[in-house]
């Protein structure tokens, strides 16, 4: 279960068809080891059509709280392993964003058609 504290990362890369398998074994092999030691736990990877020919892989991650998060990022910038990483993605990849989500507890959710 989600709680206020938790952080989610989701992560949205998106490759040409044919480098989709590249990319993802690279992850695999040079990100996602680092990912784990700085705490990140990875929820789901997921990849759809974003066009013709091209696919965007979709990864969450989440940190347990906000704490957490900002020492991930701090750890991530002294490491010289994760700026090679993106800077090679970035070398093939058509686009790639990150955004870090932090969920909202909503007691009472308006009916959809109401006015607020």
């Amino acid at each position: 279960m989600t709680t206020t504290d938790e952080v989610q990362i989701l992560d949205q890369v998106t490759l040409t068809n044919d480098q989709v398998a590249l990319w993802l074994g690279q992850f695999h092999d040079r990100y996602l080891p680092g990912a784990r030691g700085r705490g990140m736990r990875l929820e789901r990877v997921w990849r759809t059509p974003a066009g013709r020919g091209v696919t965007t892989v979709h990864i969450l991650w989440s940190l347990p709280v906000v704490r957490a998060f900002f020492a991930m990022r701090g750890a991530a910038s002294a490491d010289p392993g994760v700026a090679a990483f993106w800077a090679a993605t970035d070398g093939y990849a058509i686009s790639r964003e990150r955004r870090a989500l932090q969920p909202v507890a909503v007691e009472d959710p308006v009916p959809v058609g109401a006015n607020a």
